[in-house]
């Protein structure tokens, strides 16, 4: 009798399932934790990019939209939208940003580093996530009164001895694309609407420009489409001209 009850409660151990539930259970929740952990960090990855790409539309909005800028008070303007804009908590580092203005046509991009939780066991600690936006705007120009044309002369206006341009009401434009298109020297001047260059100036020796120059693209020749005197190769009228004071100009050849 006893190898007969031994035999049959060998028998019913071999053919009991119910601890097998606990296993199985374990198993599958094994795996649901991993994919929501995977969901979760998914879901961050993707609220790191809409927050970045945010952020670099607002920038690029405000850099346009600086009314009456140079293109270092546009790229200032653009940053610091950029950095209002960012949620910090979203990221792991403080992003980079590069800002390139060319015209009237602003660039900026940015990446930022995002840490991974469950998806950091079996890959990278942290993910890349990036951004790019483009914005671009119209200039309202004072209309320009001077203009250098040239595209390379060096010195294109030079201002010596006290000798000022007074132009309130209209645009000085250096279309030169030289390091120093513009010079003032002691104590030359000048005081317009706007001091437009194309490439670089400078002022020494108490010469200054008022508001300050900045860069801005060349002008086309506004004469350009208009035919030709009909005494352009006449002799001149008047040679080496020296204006003082107030003078009022005839017309001629000079």
């Amino acid at each position: 009798m006893k190898n007969l009850t031994l035999k049959i409660r060998k028998s019913q151990f071999w053919r009991d399932i119910n601890g097998g539930v606990a296993t199985t259970f374990a198993l599958a929740s094994s795996g649901i934790v991993l994919a929501a952990g995977v969901a979760l960090d998914t879901a961050r990855l993707n609220a790191s990019q809409t927050e970045l790409q945010a952020a670099i539309d607002a920038a690029a909005l405000a850099g346009a939209a600086f009314d009456g800028g140079n293109s270092k008070q546009r790229i200032e303007a653009a940053k610091l939208a950029f950095s209002n804009n960012l949620d910090t908590d979203l990221v792991a580092t403080p992003p980079d940003i590069s800002v390139d203005i060319t015209g009237a046509k602003l660039t900026i991009a940015s990446m930022a580093t995002v840490e991974m939780g469950f998806m950091g066991l079996v890959g990278p600690k942290s993910r890349n996530v990036s951004a790019t936006a483009i914005a671009l705007w119209t200039e309202a120009q004072n209309p320009a009164c001077i203009i250098a044309l040239d595209p390379a002369d060096k010195e294109s206006i030079v201002l010596n001895a006290n000798s000022n341009i007074e132009a309130p009401d209209c645009r000085i434009q250096v279309n030169s694309a030289h390091s120093q298109a513009l010079l003032g020297n002691s104590g030359g001047n000048i005081v317009a609407k706007e001091t437009c260059i194309n490439g670089g100036w400078r002022f020494n020796s108490g010469s200054s420009a008022s508001p300050p120059a900045h860069n801005c693209p060349a002008l086309n020749d506004p004469l350009a489409g208009l035919p030709a005197p009909t005494n352009a190769s006449a002799s001149c009228d008047h040679t080496d001209l020296v204006v003082g004071g107030t003078q009022t100009l005839s017309p001629g050849v000079y």
